[in-house]
């Protein structure tokens, strides 16, 4: 089934077909492994029909043009497309001269070939006048046929022969050395252009059907881990996916059962797979320079709180020998599995049984407990809380020597002495309050203190939150600007396709400081935004249940953004302006076209 962020391509693709008359070509364009191919296998499989009939023609490895219409015409007559035809080689159309071809499918003979193999034209004989097929010309950019020579053939098919076709390739390969001549073959012969993307979502889910080891659980995990990564080439991730379920296979069945060992292992290994298929990291590196110990680039990149498991040894044998056969073995001696001593249980802990205490235990417990009441040494609010929770409990059904004014006392003490603390201020106790906190409440000798308490240290977290959320905020517009001007993809990635994939982020960008980041940014990071920003707003505008359509609220932004990019044409050079000009038509004119409002023409 097609993906909805392509329905677009497909819709297109349905009216260009169905027309009476075309000359021109439709182009879909596409980085190497972006699901160009399985797209259009899609569609063909929803779409050929005996009315029209859809004739897909790879040109990988193709060194000449009569290779390609061998291929068109073994499409209409498998037996000519068959190895022992292949073996005969030219004198294919010599054996072909003794036959009858049935070219219409009625049963009747309607060519008679009797030509001479080198006079043979497969237009004549087959195609010219034919409209119940459409070409599909896939790997355009990998073929040996010589380019200009190429080209002629595709301006020839479609405007003489005005034969409906459908061009796949990486527009950006394609090009390279030659860019003059294509953009005038371009302009002549491609009516549109399509950019085929692909919801990764969507892909790996695809992906893990019917998957035989049950990785579907950690879906999650790698739409994360390819979201940070480098690699879109979904080739990759597909022999990634595969890769791992061999690995999990063979990961011991005691092992499944922890989350936090088989979500560290899947996280490991696509993170390491990504970088290895993006050629980011290589062999040498990941066996000699201990990418994953804390602080290096690696775990920045995609351990935030935990880190990576395993030796990179270990990882240097999965990854590149695909040899598992160490994974149990190392999994056992990990922390996880380790069998670890129970330490003596806090006070706190014994007495929250009391009632199944004997009386000399009891003793000894709630006079611990008024100590370190009395000594105000927690430092964690919570922690202290409990405490001060359970005596009140115990001197209200008299078990204890304490009594509430001296408990109200040290309530009142402990504040005091740590209000200005920054885990007083960091920490979260509306959740005890609602929930936990009974006798603190309702015994009338208490409470007042109790509730000063409460009040002091919330109001001190909503600041400390607030704060944190500003510097937060600055840290990541700061971030944001800083990854414009240096070409950082991973924090531009990060924020616009993972934190802000479907929530507002550029109302809060200050213009001035983001045109003088593109200003200043090198022309490969201009493209990279463009890219990476387009895909935001196109899998927004194309997922299901489009909700409250918030990324609409950026539309001044960008109105304003075109403004004030314009206004710094004069001042860069040629090809920065060129960029800069890619940026503002067509990228921000799309941008405001999608986030405006829809105008409904009458019909």
């Amino acid at each position: 089934m097609t993906e909805s962020v392509n329905q677009n391509i497909e819709v297109n693709l349905q009216r260009y077909l169905n027309s009476k008359n075309s000359n021109q070509a439709i182009l879909l364009n596409g980085n190497w492994g972006c699901g160009k191919t399985h797209f259009i296998n899609s569609f063909i499989e929803k779409h050929q029909t005996k009315d029209l009939q859809l004739v897909k023609v790879s040109l990988f490895g193709l060194s000449k043009v009569s290779e390609i219409e061998d291929r068109i015409l073994g499409f209409f007559y498998p037996f000519m497309d068959s190895k022992p035809i292949k073996l005969l080689g030219n004198s294919v159309k010599k054996v072909a001269s003794v036959l009858k071809l049935d070219v219409f499918g009625d049963d009747k003979p309607d060519i008679s070939l009797t030509a001479n193999a080198e006079k043979l034209n497969l237009f004549n004989l087959l195609i010219d006048g034919k409209s119940d097929f459409a070409l599909i010309l896939d790997d355009i950019e990998r073929t040996e046929i010589p380019i200009q020579e190429l080209l002629g053939y595709i301006n020839h098919v479609v405007e003489t022969c005005r034969i409906k076709t459908i061009l796949i390739a990486n527009e950006t390969e394609l090009e390279k050395g030659q860019e003059e001549n294509y953009r005038k073959f371009k302009e002549k012969v491609i009516n549109k252009t399509f950019l085929v993307n692909h919801n990764a979502e969507d892909v790996i889910e695809r992906f893990l059907q019917g998957d035989t080891e049950n990785i579907h659980c950690f879906k999650s995990i790698i739409i994360e881990t390819y979201a940070i990564s480098d690699c879109r080439n979904l080739r990759s991730l597909k022999q990634s996916i595969d890769d791992f379920s061999q690995l999990w296979e063979t990961v011991d069945r005691k092992f499944h059962a922890h989350e936090k060992y088989k979500n560290l292992l899947a996280k490991t290994f696509f993170a390491l797979s990504m970088e290895i298929k993006s050629a980011k990291t290589s062999k040498q590196q990941l066996f000699s320079e201990n990418i994953l110990q804390y602080g290096t680039a690696f775990t920045k990149k995609y351990f935030t709180s935990e880190m990576p498991i395993l030796r990179e040894s270990f990882w240097v044998d999965v990854l590149f020998n695909g040899d598992y056969s160490q994974v149990n073995p190392l999994s056992e001696s990990l922390p996880f599995f380790a069998i670890q001593d129970t330490p003596e249980p806090a006070t706190l802990t014994k007495l929250n049984a009391f009632q199944s205490l004997e009386d000399d235990e009891f003793e000894i417990l709630e006079g611990k407990l008024a100590s370190e009441i009395e000594n105000l040494e927690d430092e964690d609010p919570l922690k202290f809380l409990r405490k001060a929770e359970l005596m009140a409990n115990l001197i209200a059904n008299d078990l204890s020597n304490m009594n509430f004014t001296s408990l109200a006392g040290c309530i009142t003490s402990y504040r005091k002495k740590h209000q200005d603390s920054d885990i007083w201020k960091s920490s979260y106790l509306d959740d005890f309050y609602r929930y936990e906190a009974s006798h603190l409440k309702s015994e009338e000798k208490i409470s007042a203190p109790f509730e000063s308490f409460i009040n002091r240290q919330s109001g001190a977290y909503k600041k400390t939150r607030i704060e944190n959320s500003k510097i937060h905020a600055s840290n990541k517009l700061a971030g944001f600007y800083k990854a414009v001007a240096e070409g950082n993809r991973d924090t531009l990635l990060k924020l616009l396709l993972t934190d802000h994939r479907h929530t507002v982020f550029f109302t809060n960008v200050d213009i001035d400081q983001f045109v003088t980041a593109l200003v200043s940014a090198r022309n490969t990071a201009i493209q990279d935004f463009i890219e990476l920003a387009t895909e935001r707003y196109y899998t927004d505008r194309l997922r299901s249940n489009h909700g409250s359509n918030e990324l609409t609220l950026e539309l001044d932004f960008w109105k304003n953004a075109l403004a004030a990019i314009e206004s710094q044409l004069c001042k860069v050079r040629p090809m920065k302006r060129y960029n800069l000009k890619k940026l503002i038509d067509p990228t921000i004119a799309n941008f405001n076209r999608m986030l405006g409002p829809v105008v409904l023409s009458d019909i």
